[in-house]
């Protein structure tokens, strides 16, 4: 039996359980904390985690099938919206224009 190698993360993040709740990095873990109470305040009305929105479907072309492009958010809170990066890198920039391309009445921040 192959036993699974365990890899660094990309950017050396270490995942962290949070009300039964796995988050990439103590980054995102902080930033949800700070969410929940801000929510108990009834400044945020709801938090929804990693919710995915396709930007292109996957599609077929000439016999070959090529996946849909998504990006996953670490969070969408309802009044006001966020999301928390580490690192904006060059495929987020791209997502990132794309997304505000297809839900133009949703705001995407990087912080």
């Amino acid at each position: 039996m192959k036993q699974k190698r365990k890899t660094k993360s990309k950017y050396n993040n270490k995942k962290v359980e949070l009300d039964g709740c796995i988050f990439n990095s103590e980054a995102e873990s902080k930033y949800y904390e700070l969410l929940k109470e801000k929510q108990g305040a009834g400044e945020i009305q709801a938090i929804e985690l990693q919710p995915s929105f396709v930007l292109q479907p996957g599609y077929k072309k000439n016999g070959k099938r090529f996946d849909a492009i998504t990006y996953k958010a670490e969070f969408m809170i309802y009044l006001p919206n966020g999301d928390v990066k580490g690192v904006v890198t060059d495929i987020f920039s791209i997502k990132k224009k794309m997304f505000e391309y297809y839900f133009p009445h949703l705001s995407l921040v990087a912080s």
